[in-house]
């Protein structure tokens, strides 16, 4: 029987051998903050429009089938906000 180890593969301890980082001059991410309050991405389609995108919460996207629907129900929540400040 064939074995299907790689013959230049020694011993489960080459696995091991990962390359260490020095993090000594890292520098905190200047984004974090912003990202972690929520972000409108822009980006340009292929067909040349830009189009915003917002990252949704797992629990709020598996809710929702397509972007029609999730628009549907702000433009709807934006109304009746719209309506209570009047």
């Amino acid at each position: 029987m064939k074995s299907n180890q790689n013959p230049n593969h020694e011993t489960e301890e080459d696995d091991l051998d990962i390359p260490e980082f020095d993090f000594d001059n890292a520098v905190p991410n200047k984004f974090a903050a912003q990202y972690a309050g929520g972000v409108a991405y822009e980006i340009l389609a292929l067909d040349g429009v830009k189009r915003k995108f917002v990252q949704l919460d797992d629990d709020v996207a598996d809710t929702f089938l397509s972007s029609k629907s999730v628009n549907d129900v702000l433009r709807l929540a934006m109304m009746q906000t719209s309506q209570k400040a009047a």
